[in-house]
């Protein structure tokens, strides 16, 4: 829908309109579909021309007899409350007491139709900013409820990730009702590690990762150091890569509010994430023509040492009976959380953090050419973030040792996301390559060049002018003056 003409809602409205009168669900579905999905490329469009429609439309399929057509209406909304913004806000009366009435309605079951309602209610409130405080009472109110009393494990994962997404709109105007969140998160918090009890816990976790971030560091203080401890626990024992993904999360926003609550503690938080970059685990081969495997990439490396086939024709051919590696979307997201929670350590941990600069960049450097594009994004922040991180403790500490090792990071690093700038296929990731050049330069600013004045100019030169943007050139090395 993005590549679509601004006007295309409007010109196959003699399509679309009488779809939603069709006496058929299906039609009525595809109707309030088509609309969902062309709002994401044509919003600004819709926004001037179609909003009242469109929300009224998605209001009539809520109540349609049809289950199938209350789901597409769910969706619809949920689509218009993440593109609509900010100018859906101020229908907050209407919609808010309509998605709260459809998730009691829906509470006993785990229909698609529970799924939709709060993927529209977390849309509409995670952007709404403080224009959400009005309506926190009803709102933590009900999800609580739906907390406690949800018959569904899915259900009350639902409720709790909801409840993050109110609170990280909310920000500090959620303390009020802390102590009660937090009455029945902590019952989530220290699950046993059941199959149903890692999932509840993980969301938990991730819900009290808003909470690090968004209530203040006067009103978390207090709950750091216990929230640093559950963390660790968790972290010794857990099998889950979504559970291990969650609590690295954990931490990094614990260091953007209290990093001092993990001073004691950072050695075994590091290398635990270390070890996940370097894991094979979740990874299976798949082999052409049913090939039987002849080896396991699990195998530990140590066994292998000193070892050496007496066939290497027959080494050659258990590789080239290779079809492919598969990894487990788990343990990509892991991957990808343990690279951006490193960054935010780097980033907040100041000196604390000088023992890991040089192997986190290097766990950066290995895994900018993996498959996944999450992984790559992840890489490319690490690097960077670790160059800006180790600038600013240089320059802050004057201190030598580390100063040299600066210019061998830059060295590496700055051609290398020019590169990926250059030449990765996914948009995504050359945003995020881009992003990051902007970054080193407005934060390193003439002290980037003078560690590497020829690469910066060359480079910065080269991309740019090659793809005609000589304006962005010029804002760019304005960061440098």
């Amino acid at each position: 829908s993005s590549g679509i003409n601004a006007e295309w809602p409007l010109r196959p409205g003699n399509y679309i309109l009488p779809l939603m009168s069709s006496g058929q669900p299906l039609e009525r579905k595809a109707g309030l579909t088509a609309l969902a999905v062309v709002a994401e490329g044509t919003c600004e469009y819709m926004l001037e021309h179609m909003m009242q429609d469109c929300l009224k439309l998605a209001g009539n399929g809520l109540s349609d007899e049809a289950p199938e057509v209350r789901n597409a209406a769910l969706y619809a909304l949920g689509q218009f409350a993440e593109h609509f913004q900010p100018d859906i806000v101020k229908y907050s009366n209407e919609i808010l007491p309509i998605l709260c009435q459809k998730i009691a309605e829906e509470m006993s079951t785990q229909s698609a139709a529970l799924t939709r309602t709060y993927y529209a209610l977390e849309s509409f409130c995670e952007n709404m900013g403080e224009n959400i405080v009005p309506y926190l009472p009803d709102l933590v109110e009900k999800l609580v409820v739906m907390i406690a009393h949800s018959p569904t494990v899915h259900g009350k994962e639902l409720a709790i990730s909801a409840l993050g997404a109110v609170s990280n709109a909310a920000e500090e105007a959620i303390v009020p009702f802390l102590g009660q969140v937090m009455e029945h998160l902590k019952v989530y918090l220290t699950a046993p590690d059941t199959e149903d009890g890692i999932r509840l816990k993980t969301q938990a976790i991730d819900t009290l990762s808003v909470f690090a971030r968004k209530i203040g560091k006067e009103t978390f203080s207090p709950m750091a150091a216990e929230c640093v401890q559950l963390g660790i626990a968790n972290l010794s024992s857990a099998d889950d890569p979504d559970l291990r993904r969650c609590i690295y999360s954990l931490f990094a926003a614990i260091s953007s509010t209290c990093p001092e609550a993990l001073y004691p503690c950072l050695d075994p938080i590091v290398k635990k994430m270390f070890e996940t970059l370097e894991s094979t685990e979740g990874m299976t081969t798949e082999y052409k023509n049913d090939a039987m495997p002849r080896f396991d990439l699990d195998d530990s490396i140590e066994e292998g040492k000193g070892e050496e086939s007496d066939d290497e024709d027959e080494v050659l051919g258990d590789y080239e009976s290779i079809e492919g590696i598969l990894v487990e979307n788990g343990y990509l997201e892991e991957k990808g959380d343990a690279l951006t929670s490193l960054c935010e350590l780097a980033d907040n941990m100041a000196t604390h953090f000088v023992p890991y600069y040089e192997e986190t960049f290097g766990h950066g450097l290995k895994l900018v050419d993996y498959n996944a594009p999450m992984v790559r994004r992840g890489s490319i922040l690490c690097m960077t973030h670790v160059c800006v991180s180790l600038h600013k403790v240089i320059q802050q500490n004057n201190f030598q040792d580390e100063s040299a090792m600066l210019p061998k990071f830059l060295a590496v690093c700055v051609p290398l996301v020019f590169d990926v700038a250059r030449s990765d296929k996914d948009r995504e990731i050359v945003c995020c390559a881009l992003e990051c050049i902007n970054e080193m330069l407005k934060e390193m600013k003439g002290g980037l060049v003078s560690y590497n004045n020829i690469v910066i100019y060359k480079l910065t030169y080269k991309y740019f002018v090659i793809y005609k943007v000589k304006r962005r050139v010029d804002i760019f090395i304005g960061h440098l003056m």
